[in-house]
């Protein structure tokens, strides 16, 4: 959203969350029949900059949840590089319209940022460049590759969905996201006096956006929704010698 998003009514976010839905056929031609290609900036995108990717073909939203500090940005970064590196998990990068958006979360984790250790520059309050691009292709397939869309929200707003039915359903990404992937911050897990505090925080998230009715897409493409933890998908890893 951009900053004039955010005073918008809630009139103006269902407008918002119906053109994120809107899907219509393949590439067409310049529209200025110059046959120049429009490239991207590369910069992360707002959702209405979004619209010509959702527009063109099916767009997959993949929306990383969490509170401040638990990672979601450097998980969104380490997907990054490991695509970087080649193949992963069966997919091929295929392209990006946000690479330099990627490139600026990656830089403290780089030696060139001249950090004493890798580090994840955190998403800031009131930035609305929410959203990163991936073009993916199966390996080893010809069919089209798939884009992805990967929400990169600052913590702040996840808090103030978590104590507030209002505020989260003033996010429209939650109600259109494909795949929900909720992180708790594992050094909080790790200590006694704040491991309670902080999973009760992810289950009093994952109850508001269920009583916004935020997660109905979700419910209706999977009537029995498959939750795994990081241990479950380790362990999954594992078996197949991963």
């Amino acid at each position: 959203m951009t900053n004039d998003d955010k005073n918008d009514t809630p009139q103006q976010d269902s407008k918002l969350e119906q053109e994120l839905e809107t899907t219509v056929a393949p590439d067409e031609p310049n529209a200025n029949g110059s046959g120049l290609v429009d490239l991207p900036l590369g910069e992360a995108l707002t959702v209405r900059e979004s619209l010509p990717i959702t527009l063109a073909r099916r767009t997959q939203l993949l929306l990383i949840a969490g509170t401040v500090g638990s990672g979601k940005t450097t998980l969104i970064t380490s997907l990054f590089h490991l695509f970087e590196r080649g193949p992963f998990a069966g997919y091929l990068f295929a392209g990006s319209d946000t690479l330099i958006g990627f490139d600026w979360r990656c830089h403290l984790a780089r030696t060139a940022s001249g950090a004493s250790k890798a580090n994840t520059e955190r998403t800031k309050r009131g930035e609305d460049r929410e959203l990163l691009h991936l073009r993916l292709r199966k390996k080893g397939c010809t069919t089209p590759p798939t884009d992805v869309l990967i929400s990169d929200l600052t913590g702040e707003k996840y808090v103030d969905a978590k104590d507030s039915i209002d505020e989260c359903r003033r996010l429209p990404l939650l109600r259109r996201a494909d795949h929900f992937v909720l992180l708790i911050d594992s050094s909080k897990l790790s200590k006694p006096d704040a491991r309670q505090r902080a999973k009760n925080n992810a289950i009093m998230l994952l109850r508001t956006c269920l009583d916004a009715d935020q997660f109905e897409r979700l419910t209706k493409t999977r009537p029995e929704p498959k939750i795994n933890s990081l241990l479950d998908l380790i362990a999954q890893a594992k078996e197949a010698g991963r």
